[in-house]
């Protein structure tokens, strides 16, 4: 069934991004920002893809886009106009399908600003729409500054610094501190943090701290902090085909991926029907209802009186009892 839907949403990709390169496709919903961010995560591969890539493990690419922040309650808010795109695709080829699905949801024509939110991977950052402003992943950005600065006072100041939106003096502050280290690792952990901060500087500050013009917010909507990628790559991909020792195949993995990006959009049931397998027929479901015990015939089925077929046996019954087999026996009652 999983394979089943996943070549229907494969196909409907490819008729997507075809459609999107005539520019035939013009979403319904017409907003004048839009906020995308981006992440990967590393899963084992098994098989033949494992051997063919000479690598176990690929890189799953994530990414979401939404209009911005809808109050559900007091304090809490959810993303609005979810659209959501995974996969184990090429830079270039994932590219093409995650702005082909956008634009099936969107009126880019109407969007008068985009803000892309990353850790700065090069896959992420290549991106087709110059109204595109990148912003480096908050988590991202802070953990690279405790994983690199050895000292704790030097990671308050640089956080202090990007709080009071000094760049420059945080780039004066980071090259004086490696210039005054001493240790070779320390040093080198230093040069990595400044060539990083260096490749992402236009993204170091949030959108909102750049004197950008944004236009206003629509009603029943508001714009908040970016960087909630991290908690859809867990919920999207990570919990369900990173962890429990599993391992994918390319084509199963990109088909799994899929149907959870579209279930996260809360667009998987649009999918499903469009699809009629027999198994999932009236009259079939019908019969498998059939089968399916009442709570009153349990008893009768497998409650008292029922003789369970006996079969095999306990080796540990079959043998001497001694030593701590005996008092495990005593234990439960031999």
């Amino acid at each position: 069934m999983i394979q089943t839907l996943g070549e229907k949403l494969e196909k409907d990709e490819k008729e997507l991004i075809e459609a999107d390169k005539k520019e035939q496709i013009k979403g319904v919903r017409e907003m004048p920002v839009l906020f995308e961010e981006a992440d990967g995560v590393w899963l084992n591969l098994q098989g033949k893809d494992r051997k063919r890539r000479h690598f176990p493990k690929a890189e799953m690419k994530a990414a979401i886009a939404y209009d911005g922040w809808a109050e559900e309650g007091s304090g809490r808010y959810r993303l609005d106009g979810k659209v959501v795109t995974a996969g184990f695709n090429k830079a270039s080829d994932f590219q093409k399908i995650r702005e082909a699905m956008i634009a099936s949801e969107y009126n880019l024509d109407e969007v008068q600003m985009r803000f892309l939110n990353g850790d700065g991977a090069s896959w992420i950052k290549k991106i087709r729409d110059k109204r595109t402003v990148f912003q480096l992943d908050p988590f991202h950005r802070n953990k690279s500054i405790r994983e690199n600065l050895s000292h704790k006072e030097a990671v308050c100041d640089v956080m202090e610094l990007l709080e009071k939106e000094q760049i420059e003096e945080m780039f004066e502050y980071l090259t004086v501190y490696k210039d005054s280290l001493t240790d070779d690792t320390e040093i080198e952990k230093a040069e990595t943090l400044l060539r990083y901060f260096t490749a992402n500087k236009e993204g170091l500050l949030p959108y909102q701290k750049r004197g950008l013009e944004i236009p206003e917010c629509p009603e029943g909507l508001v714009y908040k902090n970016m960087g909630t990628m991290e908690n859809h790559i867990w919920s999207i991909i990570a919990r369900r085909m990173k962890h429990n020792h599993t391992s994918w195949s390319i084509r199963g993995g990109n088909h799994l991926a899929r149907i959870l990006a579209k279930k996260c959009s809360g667009k998987l049931y649009e999918i499903t029907e469009q699809l009629r397998i027999p198994v999932f027929e009236e009259a079939k479901l019908e019969e498998l209802k059939g089968d399916i015990l009442q709570a009153g015939q349990i008893r009768k089925k497998i409650g008292a009186g029922y003789n369970y077929p006996v079969v095999g046996h306990m080796i540990g019954l079959d043998m001497e009892s001694r030593g701590d087999r005996k008092k495990l026996l005593s234990i439960v009652g031999y």
